[in-house]
């Protein structure tokens, strides 16, 4: 599955514990998963579930996933044998010495990320955090120009039915984030989110929307 389906299988109130029954496993790729998300859902099953994440591209699906023998959360999978990996630049310049692990992890696709005074700041981590609000059943998060800072960040937030308003989403990411990742570029309030078929948000649609507001 994809994140945004994993997220109504937790959050939503027409899937129950028994729903997830029979389920021992769980696979998910296209977009990095949001950690509490992926622990919620854990937890909703009425029995152990091993997930695991894939790098998202049909051709290593295969490879790139987390091994069954060592869950990790946020990864997904190690390099495979005879195969060599390296950290590079946005530029395409190798990065020696930089701090490393045996398995693969990502913040995000590249033309996705938000840069903000000269930050770079995922919009996954913001989701992740946003989606610990207990008012916010949906969300995502995107760039909207400004002429200071570059970018800034803009949250589309789907309630829950307990609701919230942007002061409280505004308090809530300040009390966890640092300035620079602050939704500066707002909140919006939305009945839906657009999502492809597969049930992937389509940002280019959200950054449409957000260029009409300028």
């Amino acid at each position: 599955m994809v994140p945004p389906m994993l997220n109504f299988l937790t959050s939503s109130d027409q899937v129950t514990p028994a729903d997830l029954e029979s389920v021992r496993g769980a696979m998910c790729s296209a977009a990095p998963v949001p950690s509490t998300t992926a622990k919620l859902f854990k937890e909703k099953a009425p029995h152990p579930v091993t997930f695991q994440e894939g790098f998202g591209m049909t051709e290593t699906l295969g490879t790139h996933m987390t091994p069954l023998d060592d869950e990790r959360l946020g990864y997904c999978g190690k390099v495979a044998p005879n195969v060599e990996a390296k950290v590079i630049s946005e530029e395409g310049k190798a990065l020696p010495r930089e701090r490393g692990e045996s398995f693969a992890s990502g913040v995000h696709r590249l033309k996705e990320l938000i840069k903000v005074k000269g930050f770079q700041v995922a919009p996954s981590e913001l989701e992740d955090v946003l989606l610990q609000h207990s008012g916010v059943m949906d969300v995502a998060v995107v760039g909207v120009p400004d002429d200071r800072a570059g970018e800034l960040p803009r949250a589309y937030v789907v309630r829950s039915p307990s609701s919230c308003t942007e002061d409280d989403i505004h308090k809530f990411l300040k009390e966890r984030l640092a300035d620079f990742k602050q939704l500066k570029g707002g909140v919006r309030f939305v009945d839906a989110l657009p999502k492809s078929p597969t049930g992937k948000v389509l940002r280019r649609e959200l950054q449409a929307v957000a260029a009409k507001d300028l």
